[in-house]
């Protein structure tokens, strides 16, 4: 259940900031309403914060609204990310859902890698609030922990995390799910490591830079610094949007200082004399020598250079598995002479797509960059399998992997998987359509591959037709049909 909505052109969102002691819902009909949400915090957690966003730029009147909920907070990346991803689709609509399903299924792969990490019968130790409040629904760092209590017992230490207190908020979810727990004062956690009570300490990310800094809650880095001290593993759990590669360091982002009062004050009653002055930053900067390993929606990373190796492009992510000693077989001059007879339908770089083929060890794809008519020995890739993320491949393939891969699982009774472009055809409305979906990644691969359980030829939405054969001559003879 997601703790955001799109509902009659308005954001409903849990106001996080009556949690623990009331639910109820804050509504955003306007951009206004938007930055005032993510502001003051009543939506906080960056992948939250990233979706109500998304759905902000809906309600935006101009670029200038876009750039004011663009900038809300200037901490966290996931913003920024959202925003501009929303804004390259024609239906605006589509592309926030689309960010909000693409965020949420990251998040539950997290929670999933990340319960790996968590034996049973151990204790956990988490900072601020990374549960599903904080990112529409199944959570990080807290996703992980609630994953793990499925089936294994753990007791989990939550920091208070002043001075938002957004400990109270973590021990509200955690009682939802049942999960024994206590609250500490965020002094008391070097205490707790030294007594050996503390076995894993397991925090989220607002942004990630290139050498694996981490910009979280404040009192992030306190808590690194001394569970290296006491040798207890600490982790960082966060989706790839969430990491910059723009960004050398940690010292080149931008840190938030918010109002005063969130010092002086706790709900709203004064606790500090008056004419009192405080510091207040709502992030800091963990060196990456003090991370153990990142958690991401790919796996469980040692190394910010691991996942550098997740190639990037044309929205999906995946990391490629290099197989350099397997040597394609004879079926690389079929693939290559199927791609030059295409060129009597298909005009290079206007309409063509992508073509495989399947292989003794997997399937034949071209090489990402590659132009269907000039396709060659060197520009055909053999990807024998993909697993929780990674291609394993003996060259850097197409983007559309994915999808060739879950159609080959879905019907084991084909051999050529074609995807092309054609602005004639896509006007039809008698072809099976799936979508809208970020064309490249593993939802819309496994929605295609459903669809194609009984038909041979659908249309994506916005992104041209996918057509299967089980033979050189069955592929031709339905594009002939289909041309005629």
């Amino acid at each position: 259940m997601s703790s955001i909505e799109f509902v009659n052109n308005t954001i409903k969102l849990i106001d996080q900031t009556k949690i623990p002691f009331k639910k109820e819902y804050f509504i955003c009909k306007n951009t206004t309403d938007v930055v005032k949400a993510i502001k003051e915090m009543r939506v906080r957690g960056a992948p939250a914060i990233g979706i109500v966003g998304a759905y902000g730029v809906i309600l935006a009147k101009n670029d200038d609204e876009i750039e004011l909920i663009k900038n809300a907070r200037p901490t966290a990346i996931d913003l920024k990310h959202a925003v501009n991803f929303v804004v390259k689709y024609r239906n605006r609509l589509d592309g926030a859902k689309l960010w909000q399903r693409r965020i949420e299924d990251k998040c539950k792969r997290i929670s999933v890698n990340g319960s790996r990490l968590i034996r049973d019968g151990i204790d956990v130790l988490t900072h601020c609030n990374t549960g599903p409040l904080a990112t529409g629904s199944y959570g990080t760092a807290l996703g992980a922990i609630i994953e793990a209590s499925k089936t294994k017992k753990i007791f989990v230490y939550v920091d208070e995390t002043r001075p938002r207190v957004q400990g109270a908020i973590t021990s509200w979810e955690l009682n939802q799910e049942k999960i024994e727990h206590c609250v500490v004062v965020d002094s008391a956690s070097g205490y707790l490591m030294k007594r050996k009570k503390v076995n894993i300490v397991l925090a989220g990310a607002d942004r990630i830079t290139a050498n694996g800094d981490v910009a979280n809650k404040i009192g992030t880095y306190n808590l690194a610094v001394l569970a290296k001290e006491n040798n207890v593993p600490f982790y960082v759990l966060a989706p790839l949007s969430t990491f910059d590669f723009n960004i050398k360091s940690g010292e080149d982002i931008t840190i938030e200082e918010r109002d005063k009062k969130e010092v002086l004050e706790i709900y709203g009653n004064q606790i500090y004399p008056e004419k009192t002055e405080a510091f207040n930053p709502a992030f800091d900067i963990t060196p990456a020598k003090y991370v153990t390993g990142y958690v991401t929606e790919f796996g469980i990373h040692t190394s910010i250079e691991e996942i550098k190796k997740i190639e990037q492009y044309e929205g999906i992510k995946f990391e490629v598995v290099n197989q350099e000693e397997l040597s394609p077989n004879e079926d690389v001059e079929k693939i290559i002479n199927i791609s030059k007879k295409l060129s009597k339908y298909f005009k290079p770089q206007e309409n063509e797509g992508n073509l495989s083929i399947k292989s003794n060890l997997g399937f034949l794809i071209k090489r990402t960059g590659t132009r269907l008519v000039d396709m060659a020995r060197k520009d055909v890739v053999l990807v024998t399998k993909i697993d929780d993320g990674k291609v394993f491949a003996n060259g850097t393939p197409s983007s559309e992997s994915q999808l060739h891969n879950e159609v080959y699982k879905t019907r084991m009774d084909i051999s050529i998987v074609l995807h092309f472009h054609d602005d004639n055809l896509l006007k039809s409305n008698k072809f099976e359509e799936t979508g809208p979906f970020e064309y490249g990644t593993v939802e819309s691969a496994m929605a295609a591959a459903d669809k194609l359980k009984k038909v041979d030829f659908i249309k994506i939405r916005e992104h041209g037709f996918i057509l299967v054969a089980k033979s050189e001559k069955e592929l031709f003879e339905k594009l002939k049909e289909m041309y005629r």
